[in-house]
Order: structure tokens, then C-alpha cells, then sequence
């Protein structure tokens, strides 16, 4: 009898801390939705703390299905009126109601549907901008849209019944000041960050639009003309001199044409601005790219509550909050943001009405010229902040890619009367040595919190790829609190990582799976939602700007990918797009046993 009492003590034991594991799942799952509706999805990324995972929705399917069982019991519905949708969201106490944001930045339009049928109920256009924004279901019942610094409310949901309002920019931009999606604190306010678009932001613009490209192409080569021309006849310089110099000047000229071209286009479409401060947001001229600010709104009013400025700007990295508390007990939110290269924290105490930020707690996590790009939204779980530079595959050189663990620490006052860190040892950074490329080897950093401001030191790619690779990805970390893992992936080394929370070592690794949407995780089902492109789609970093604009990569199938997150092994594959390019999506789990992704041609529901 002993060996039996001993197998049935442990599947005890085990399924004790599997729940215990999934109370606290659940418990982080409440904290960071108190303001938001009692829906699936009801934010960017499911909740304020941009975790990315779901209990009590998704599929209705076990993890130990054969995978051709699983594959098979899934069925594929089609909504061909929605094309090219980006950010979904599941909308109703039931979420019963799907919303999304779908079509190009010149026309984006919000459209609320049928959960279940995918039938369109109500579509909305929302003004040209630079840059996406975001919707937010609030749990008074109202629906909220940020986008190109305009806010949005539809009253009950109702897409028919808008109010709006462009949100005070104060010293900054007027008209092209963008924003990017917005978070509610745990007392019901709108938090949303305000960012100065400037002349870097268009090089984004131009590997995105193919239509953009032609136009700085047909200018170059018209100026270059012109100036060949110019030199041999009314210089009388030999053909050889003119060859060699007309283009160089078609260059500059070609781009300074090109400048103004897009300066009187944003003229024309967003309204009125600085031009002179548009034009010295270079780096160069201005290392923080002109600021940002941060705001919390009344979301009835819409009147701005509290406010704070930053001289660095907090540009493509979306926000992360959690309700927490200080050392004196009392109620807060905690509040991440990712400048352009530095990281940050900020609190709101709801008893006090106060704003503040932690300066002691900054670090910086790149540097400009360095090879990488800014980073990605954080995520927040178990009052630590992960998060990854290049979000997008621009400026980068060399093995390039880090994963950043950073604990928000305990928040009190020091004798002075300012905000400090009493937790010293908070930041752990994932990244390989040249020694170690193309091993499971690590080196993790814990940097003590000096007197001066240290930097992340950058050495090989996060992810195992060549020396020369640098690796990036769209979204951002997603985090697994039942198995204690965060998911990351590298979309240009077409690799997805399972890694441990507490020390980021490698778990397990799904290679040559080409995943660029924003995955997502049903934590009490054991699955991992994901995307996978066939093999004639992009394979490499610099390929997928060209791809998402169809300039590049056009007849690429598309397919729908479930993982036993235990494991990191397929248990669904199935095509959801034939032969219609690339589009990025998040992934998103409803309520009635299915999952809904973005498609260019269609948005799709998985269900069985």
C-alpha cells in the first residue's frame, strides 16, 4: 500500500499547488482589471498590468488532445468586412460584443460586432493620425478611444452616440502630438501619455508605406536629373563629375522635398503646428525628443485631474499599471513607462489626488545609436516589470535584443521628504556572451542602486541566434502566472521562448515559427494562442516592415497556433488566411469557447 499512498499523496500535493498557483493568477487577474469592464479582453493587452492572459475563456479544449484531434475540432467563421484589424477587444458583462480598430492610420475605423455571429452592428471613422491609439472598456458600462490625441467616449458602448474632446497638450506639439493607448486607475480615471511626434518617427512611416517609399524614390531621382543636368550644361562640368555628384544632390534635395512634402500633407490633415519645433525634435538637437506628459482624466468631464511632465519622450512602448500599496499600507497605482531609453515609475495615491514620481527607481536601458531600438510595453506581475528593447526593426545593428526584469520595489520617504527605492537589488537582465551564442548558457545581472544612474550593459542577443542578428518584436512580453514563465519572442529569428519568471532562464524554445501578432495565454487551460506564417513569408529582421506593408511577401498563408504552455508543444495548427500577406493582431480569447484574430483580408473566429 505504501507506494500507492505515496503516488496519491502526490497528485494531492500537486494539484494543491497548481490551484494555489492559479489563486494567485487569479488574484493578480483582479487587481489589474478593477477598473476596467467584466470582459474577456477588455483593454489593449486583457488588462492594465498588460499581462496577456485570460481565466475562464478561450478554447474549450484539454491540453492532452492529440494534436490532429485538436487541429480538427476547431472551426474557422470569417468576418470579411473587417480587413487589416489590429487591436480587438471583447466588449459587454458577457462579452457578448467584439470591438476593433482595423484599416490604415489614414482612415482607421472602430466597428462594434456580434461576438458570435461577427455580424457588423456599428462602425465609427475615427480622424488620420500618426500613429495607432487604443480603445478601453470601462467599467461604467462607456467605451473610450484615444487615438492621435483625441479622446473619444461612446456613451454605453453605443458607437452612434460619441463625445469627444482633444486633450490639453500644454507646451507640447498642438496637432501632432499622438498618444497610444490609455489605462484606468483602480478609482476610475483615465491614464493616458502624450508624446511629441518628431522627424525620426517618419522613417517608421516610410518602411511601413510602400506608397511613401515611391514618393521619396520619384523625388530623389527628379532631383538627381535635375542636377545632372544642371552640371553639364549650365556648369559645364564633365559627365563623369556630374554622374558622381548629381546623385548625392538628388539625395538631399530628394529629402528635403520630401520633408516639406510631408510637413504641408500633416498641415492639411491633423491642422496647425510648430514647424520649428517639429524640425528640432533630431535627436541631435533635442536628446529627449521634446518631451512628454501624463495625464489622468475625469471620464465624464473629461477634465484633467493631475499631471506630470518628462523631458525624455515616452514614444512607442504602451503603458503598464497595478494597484499596490506603499509602506504606509495606503492604496496606489504603480505606473511603468519606457522613455526612448530610459525606464520609469510613477504613482498615483487616489486618498491624496497626488501624481508623483519615483526618480530614484530609473534606469536606462538603451542608448541612442547603440543598434537598438526603444522598447516595449511592460508587462507587470507580481510587482515586477518585464519588458524587451526594439519593438521595431529600425536602427538596428548587430546582436541587439535584451529581456529586462525590474521589481517595483517598496515606495516610502527618506529623510529628505522625496520618494526612494528601499529595495536595492531589483533588475535582471537577460543576454548572451559572444562565449555563450548558441548555448542555453545566461548571464543575469542584479545591479545594485548606486548614486549615479548606471546603464543596462549590452552584449550579445537575448535570443540564440547568429552574432551578426539582431532580434525584435512587435508587442510585448506575456506573462503565465500558473506555470510561473513569461513568453518572448524573437519575430526576425523566428523563435518563441518560455522563460522562468524569477531568473528568465530558458524553459523551452519553439524554433522556425515566423510569430509577429501579440500572443496570448488562457492561463487555467494550459494554452498559448499564437500565429505562424508560411515559409515563403518574411525569415529574417529586416524583412518585416516591407511585409506588414505589402510591398513585400504578398501571397502568405497565415495560421493559428495552439501550445501546451507546460511544454511548448503544438497541439492546433490551423490556416486562417490564404495568399493575403502579413498583418499583425493581437490574439484575443472571447468568452463562448473561441479566439479572435486579425487577418488582412478578414478577422477570424477560432472556436470548436
Amino acid at each position: 500500500f505504501l507506494p500507492a499512498f505515496v503516488f496519491i499523496f502526490a497528485v494531492i500535493c500537486a494539484d494543491g499547488y497548481k490551484w494555489e498557483k492559479n489563486e494567485a493568477a487569479q488574484k493578480h487577474w483582479q487587481i489589474s482589471r478593477i477598473g476596467l469592464l467584466n470582459s474577456t479582453w477588455p483593454s489593449d493587452h486583457a488588462d492594465t498590468a498588460r499581462s496577456k492572459y485570460t481565466i475562464n475563456a478561450g478554447l474549450n479544449l484539454h491540453s492532452d488532445q492529440e494534436e490532429n484531434d485538436f487541429s480538427a475540432s476547431l472551426m474557422i467563421q470569417k468576418q470579411p468586412d473587417i480587413e487589416k484589424s489590429q487591436w480587438i477587444y471583447t466588449g459587454g458583462n458577457n462579452s457578448n460584443y467584439l470591438f476593433t480598430m482595423s484599416g490604415p492610420l489614414s482612415g482607421l475605423i472602430v466597428t462594434k460586432l456580434d461576438s458570435v455571429s461577427l455580424e457588423v452592428l456599428q462602425t465609427y471613422k475615427l480622424p488620420p493620425g500618426l500613429y495607432i491609439g487604443g480603445l478601453l472598456m470601462h467599467r461604467n458600462g462607456h467605451v473610450y478611444c484615444i487615438h492621435s490625441n483625441r479622446l473619444f467616449r461612446f456613451w454605453n458602448g453605443d458607437l452612434l452616440n460619441v463625445t469627444s474632446t482633444i486633450v490639453p497638450y500644454g507646451t507640447m506639439n498642438s496637432n501632432i502630438v499622438q498618444t497610444n493607448g490609455m489605462l484606468v486607475t483602480q478609482d476610475g480615471y483615465l491614464l493616458i501619455k502624450q508624446w511629441n511626434y518628431i522627424p525620426g518617427d517618419i522613417e517608421l512611416l516610410y518602411r511601413f508605406s510602400f506608397g511613401i517609399r515611391c514618393l521619396f524614390m520619384f523625388l530623389t531621382i527628379i532631383s538627381s536629373v535635375v542636377s545632372f543636368v544642371v552640371f553639364t550644361t549650365y556648369r559645364k562640368w564633365s559627365v563623369f563629375s556630374a554622374a558622381v555628384a548629381s546623385p548625392i544632390l538628388g539625395y538631399i534635395l530628394g529629402q528635403m522635398s520630401f520633408m516639406g512634402i510631408f510637413m504641408v500633407f500633416m498641415l492639411k490633415t491633423l491642422g496647425t503646428f510648430n514647424v520649428f519645433q517639429f524640425l528640432v525634435g533630431f535627436h541631435v538637437f533635442s536628446p529627449g525628443g521634446c518631451g512628454s506628459e501624463l495625464k489622468l482624466v475625469d471620464p465624464i468631464s473629461f477634465d484633467v485631474v493631475a499631471q506630470l511632465k518628462s523631458a525624455e519622450r515616452w514614444s512607442y512602448a504602451r503603458m503598464a499599471m497595478v494597484a499596490t500599496n506603499n509602506s504606509d499600507g495606503e492604496d496606489e497605482d504603480a505606473i511603468v513607462l519606457l522613455g526612448d531609453e530610459n525606464v520609469y515609475q510613477y504613482r498615483w495615491r487616489p486618498s491624496s489626488r497626488e501624481l508623483y514620481a519615483v526618480p530614484a527607481w530609473t534606469r536606462q536601458y538603451r542608448r541612442h545609436g547603440d543598434g537598438s531600438f526603444p522598447g516595449t510595453g511592460p508587462a507587470i506581475y507580481n510587482l515586477t516589470a518585464y519588458f524587451t528593447d526594439n519593438t521595431f526593426p529600425l536602427t538596428l545593428r548587430g546582436p541587439t535584443y535584451s529581456l529586462f526584469s525590474m521589481h517595483l520595489a517598496t515606495i516610502e520617504s527618506d529623510s529628505s521628504g522625496d520618494r526612494a527605492v528601499t529595495t536595492a537589488d531589483y533588475l535582471n537582465v537577460a543576454d548572451f556572451t559572444a562565449e555563450q551564442k548558441g548555448t542555453q548558457g545566461l548571464i543575469l545581472r542584479a545591479l545594485q542602486r548606486p548614486s549615479h544612474r548606471p546603464r543596462v550593459k549590452r552584449s550579445q542577443s537575448l535570443l540564440e541566434f547568429t552574432a551578426t542578428s539582431p532580434g525584435f518584436m512587435f508587442w510585448s512580453v506575456t506573462i503565465n502566472p500558473v506555470e510561473e514563465s513569461l513568453i518572448v519572442w524573437n519575430t526576425g529569428g523566428n523563435s518563441v521562448q518560455c522563460r522562468h519568471l524569477t531568473n528568465l532562464t530558458l524553459k523551452w524554445e519553439i524554433k522556425d515559427i515566423r510569430q509577429a501578432d501579440c500572443l496570448s495565454i488562457a492561463a487555467d487551460k494550459g494554452h498559448i494562442y499564437m500565429t505562424d506564417y508560411s515559409h515563403d513569408g518574411p525569415s529574417s529582421t529586416s524583412d518585416w516592415l516591407g511585409a506588414t506593408s505589402l510591398s513585400s511577401h504578398k501571397d502568405v498563408d497565415k495560421f493559428f497556433i495552439v501550445v501546451d504552455s507546460a511544454s511548448g508543444r503544438i497541439i492546433a495548427n490551423r490556416t486562417i488566411s490564404e495568399g493575403a500577406g502579413v498583418q499583425t493582431s493581437v490574439v484575443v480569447s472571447g468568452a463562448n469557447g473561441d479566439v479572435f484574430v486579425g487577418t488582412r483580408s478578414a478577422l477570424v473566429r477560432i472556436h470548436n
